[in-house]
């Protein structure tokens, strides 16, 4: 039953992170609380509540390497429709799962990354428009649990565990000569469940995002 909804929210932040194109260090911890209310199209009225708490660190060990661990933990409470559940499936998450593959009540997830400078200064230039600055190679891996849809139960249960592996390859560009950006696309192998264990599941995730994780 699709629904009609108002949300309200706070938002916490702390952030220290230098450069948030291309982040070169520094640590980042969010927080939120958020009131639903929900007028499903049956004209029932509920109320819901979403909180999420996620942190996220990068170490350079060098000027071309550095070290990333991000993590969450989240919950929706009380009556809710779907659009309001957790998930794992998420660019800043797990990328290898569909997206009605992980939804719950709960979620937490933790996830680490090398990232990699292939090389820089390449000043390749695309119709005058953007600068194509560097490659960057990005090594990933997570994992997770998610409870249940219908109930708060099911936290690691082997059925709602998942974790995965992948690589990303990441432009680093300017546009119009001072703006810039990042164009990445990632490939996330699912590792656990295996796609044979879930027929209808792609075998591989692929993301394209304008971003790095941050």
């Amino acid at each position: 039953v699709g629904a009609t909804t108002l949300s309200l929210g706070l938002f916490a932040m702390y952030d220290t992170v230098y450069y948030r194109f291309d982040p070169d260090r520094g640590v980042t911890l969010t927080a939120h609380a958020t009131y639903h209310f929900n007028i499903a199209d049956d004209r029932k009225i509920d109320h819901a509540m979403s909180t999420n708490v996620r942190a996220f660190f990068i170490y350079p060990f060098n000027g071309a390497h550095h070290i990333v661990l991000y993590g969450a933990i989240g919950g929706t409470f009380f009556n809710m429709p779907a659009a309001q559940l957790q998930s794992l499936s998420d660019r800043l998450a797990l990328r290898g799962f569909e997206s009605d593959e992980t939804l719950g009540r709960i979620r937490m997830f933790a996830a680490v990354e090398y990232r990699h400078l292939w090389v820089y200064n390449l000043g390749w230039n695309f119709l005058d428009i953007a600068m194509i600055e560097g490659l960057k190679g990005v090594l990933f891996a997570g994992a997770g649990t998610v409870s249940d849809k219908d109930s708060y139960d099911g936290l690691f249960h082997e059925d709602r565990m998942f974790a995965e592996a992948g690589y990303g390859l990441a432009l680093l560009l300017t546009y119009l000569g001072a703006y810039p950006n990042v164009i990445e696309l990632d490939v996330a192998v699912p590792l656990y469940p295996l796609p044979r264990d879930r027929p209808n599941r792609q075998p591989v995730g692929i993301y394209l995002s304008f971003n790095l994780t941050y």
